[in-house]
């Protein structure tokens, strides 16, 4: 088939710019679609690794994939680019890291279930104290130099949730201490994703996933 090319067009019957310009842009939508598939890839292993890590699905959803350079620039050499909207808490599960206090706090403030949700999250400290009253700091007898932060409530008998006892006109028949937080002065996160592994298992596929992509843009080019 090159050769029957060739000759047609060394007998003047074509245009070989125009031949070569048009196998040059299958070639390039070929590597940007491999690339495409590479990140696509890429972004859902990294978010199963995020899974199952137990890290859950709202970390593992601020994993993206995208390709470089955008749609509409030509090039032979594009990038696939995958990465995380929560680039700190990745690294340091990816290295583990030892958390401490910052602005000159003494101690990490670690939030029990206990602690009622607001938003997203879990009630600060300041917002748990005006809802239950002031802490009382008890000794952890488990770790030396970890203190539990405790306060008197009620739990609720149907959701299992605290209820304050502040403002109450009549005091309830029965009263729980609280553990709200646990109170320590560092925490080591231990290694739990292998992203470096990921990333290079795909770049022992790309060979594979490039040759793939540019037969299926020739195959294309053929039909057309």
């Amino acid at each position: 088939m090159v050769g029957l090319r060739l000759d047609w067009f060394l007998d003047g019957g074509g245009n070989l710019k125009q031949f070569y310009e048009g196998k040059l842009a299958v070639a390039e939508r070929g590597l940007y679609g491999a690339a495409g598939i590479a990140a696509g890839v890429g972004r859902d292993r990294f978010r199963a690794d995020v899974t199952g890590a137990g890290l859950g699905q709202r970390l593992a959803n601020s994993v993206r994939g995208v390709v470089y350079p955008r749609p509409g620039i030509r090039t032979l050499s594009p990038a696939a680019f995958i990465f995380s909207k929560a680039p700190r808490i990745i690294s340091a599960f990816e290295s583990g890291a030892v958390i401490r206090p910052v602005g000159g706090q003494k101690f990490l403030w670690i939030p029990t279930e206990n602690v009622p949700r607001s938003g997203r999250g879990r009630m600060s400290p300041g917002a748990v104290e005006e809802r239950f009253g002031d802490f009382d700091y008890v000794p952890s007898l488990l770790s030396r130099g970890t203190f539990l932060a405790v306060v008197n409530a009620r739990r609720s008998a149907k959701t299992g949730r605290a209820r304050s006892v502040l403002g109450l006109k009549r005091a309830p028949r029965k009263v729980d201490r609280l553990v709200m937080f646990v109170l320590v002065k560092f925490t080591t996160l231990r290694k739990r994703l292998d992203i470096a592994g990921v990333a290079r298992a795909l770049e022992a596929e790309w060979p594979d996933i490039a040759a793939r992509s540019l037969a299926q843009a020739l195959a294309n080019e053929e039909r057309s």
